[in-house]
């Protein structure tokens, strides 16, 4: 992480600071990768589906997931994609009715794409989808079982909020002991100044935030996984009971 890409954000004697206590260390890429979108659907990246969509940013996150993603597929990556879960009940919500304004939008609520990705970046089969009722993906989900079951030591994450969901995902992974690598350009906010400051954030503690090229460049470097082990996200056909 080249600190110096962050010098509008922290002063110089932030920067001495950061380095005197051996600030970032890069944590870099383990044997076994696995890709996490986090909650890149419309209700969060076109403004039509309401209020907690980012504007023009979410559609860029977009186009950088599209690219990365059609790296990922070609080398048989393990891709997870979280989502909320339905939240239709106040005993779903929890306590983000008490803390978020929107989430009680009748939008918000009922519009059932809503829920749904851009095709470009639409889950694909053997892709796992991932609903969660909490920001984290991996707070009471299935998804640290299922990636322990792959055998997965790093996961490569990005999306929407970067302040939020994508950030309290990444903490929770490095908290479960997985490497993480954050793609700068696959991640939005709903300023940008949320977004840099939580990714200086990040970078400094949790995870290895990379600029897209250099994600993609380790990704186009990969052999492509074993058929066998590809085969563990596909749908196989119920045999006779």
């Amino acid at each position: 992480m080249n600190l110096d890409h962050w010098r509008d954000l922290i002063s110089p004697e932030d920067l001495d600071a950061f380095r005197k206590k051996g600030m970032p260390r890069r944590m870099g890429y383990g044997e076994s990768l696995g890709m996490l979108v986090v909650d890149m659907t419309y209700l969060f990246i076109d403004s039509k589906y309401g209020p907690s969509a980012w504007g023009t940013t979410g559609w860029e996150a977009v186009d950088a997931w599209a690219k990365l993603l059609e790296v990922a597929r070609a080398k048989g990556t393990p891709i997870f994609y979280s989502r909320r879960s339905k939240r239709t009940s106040p005993v779903d919500r929890g306590v983000c009715d008490l803390k978020w304004g929107g989430v009680r939008d009748p939008q918000y609520l009922n519009d059932p794409r809503a829920d749904e990705w851009p095709p470009q970046i639409a889950p694909a089969e053997g892709d796992i989808i991932i609903e969660k009722a909490k920001p984290s993906a991996l707070f009471e989900t299935p998804l640290r079982s299922m990636l322990n079951f792959l055998a997965i030591d790093t996961l490569i994450i990005g999306g929407i909020a970067t302040s939020a969901c994508v950030r309290c995902t990444v903490t929770d992974a490095f908290s479960c002991n997985f490497r993480v690598i954050v793609p700068e350009e696959c991640c939005a906010d709903t300023s940008l100044f949320a977004h840099r400051s939580n990714l200086l954030d990040i970078g400094l503690k949790f995870a290895d935030v990379e600029p897209l090229a250099n994600v993609l460049s380790h990704m186009s470097a990969l052999p492509v996984a074993p058929a066998k082990r590809q085969s563990l996200t596909r749908a196989t056909e119920p045999g006779p009971r």
